[in-house]
């Protein structure tokens, strides 16, 4: 039962995205060098004498490296996900972000059937009633993809659109394990209910003054990763001239409600796409690249 129930959490994204898609369920079972890898790592973890294999894996450097690396794989799940779907529906957005957030984390959508193998039972458990940060984190990254594919909407070059969400992943997994930041978008949501469904009317004064600070400070920041994301010289000039904002606001908002404190982690992924971007913009217009770049207006090499 341990080993069934194992090797259904590392398989589930492919079994549950092929079940839908009316594919062979166990064709994921199929690749024989990835099952007895995931084999031998059950075996490490759960039999070695004194638990040494489960020590060295909770040892933070190994813990650090292993939890990148499943991010990296993450990415490259949820993308393969929205790329099989639009070759089957290449019209059916909805489908492509449902099959990429389904390979992102299909261990969270089967984690009620994983647990009855082990004789627990617990109905409650279900991700659509209590979805994790990384369902929604391959949510949101299969739409950015859906997007990329599909539309005009984002300028970027797709390997930086591919690399923007790497980072996004792997700063929010290594920032649950340094800083204990689990789900940073629990302000986005508590957000959305005052805003959207009500809740706004329930607050004191107090409360909603800070809930428009907030609203505020998210649209700039939305506002300039769009930017950073076009490749425009235009935009990019805005991006750089009010991204100082985005820097600097959550920390003035951090000393009204620490509480609110990990919705402020999502920053410096901005500062990374910038950079980004304009190493890109360099190497495409033949110019040489130097960190000083970094610091200057717009994107420098854009004619």
């Amino acid at each position: 039962a341990c080993w069934l129930a194992t090797m259904l959490v590392v398989f589930a994204g492919g079994m549950v995205a092929n079940g839908l898609l009316g594919e062979p369920i166990l064709a994921p079972l199929k690749n024989t060098p990835q099952l007895l890898v995931a084999t031998a790592c059950w075996y490490i973890v759960f039999y070695t004498p004194f638990d040494i294999g489960y020590k060295v894996a909770k040892f933070l450097p190994i813990k650090l490296v292993a939890s990148a690396m499943k991010e990296i794989y993450r990415a490259k799940k949820i993308h393969d996900g929205v790329t099989h779907a639009a070759k089957l529906y290449p019209n059916a957005f909805i489908i492509m972000i449902i099959i990429g957030t389904l390979k992102g984390n299909g261990a969270g959508f089967t984690k009620l059937i994983e647990r009855l193998i082990r004789g627990v039972w617990t109905p409650t458990a279900m991700e659509f009633l209590q979805p994790s940060f990384y369902t929604k984190a391959s949510l949101i990254a299969s739409i950015i993809f859906v997007l990329d594919k599909k539309t005009d909407l984002i300028s970027a070059p797709h390997a930086l659109v591919y690399f923007g969400i790497v980072i996004f992943l792997v700063y929010f997994k290594l920032s649950s394990i340094l800083l204990g930041i689990h789900d940073p978008f629990v302000p986005f949501e508590n957000l959305s209910c005052a805003l959207l469904f009500g809740g706004i009317w329930d607050t004191n004064p107090a409360q909603i003054i800070y809930l428009i600070i907030l609203t505020i400070v998210f649209l700039i920041n939305l506002i300039t990763f769009t930017f950073l994301m076009s490749a425009t010289l235009e935009s990019a000039t805005i991006a750089s001239a009010i991204s100082p904002v985005c820097y600097f606001a959550p920390v003035l908002l951090s000393l009204i409600r620490a509480e609110l404190a990990p919705f402020f982690v999502i920053f410096p992924v901005n500062g990374l796409l910038y950079g980004a971007s304009i190493f890109h913009n360099f190497k495409s217009s033949g110019h040489s690249f130097e960190a000083g770049d970094l610091f200057t207006s717009g994107y420098p090499g854009m004619e």
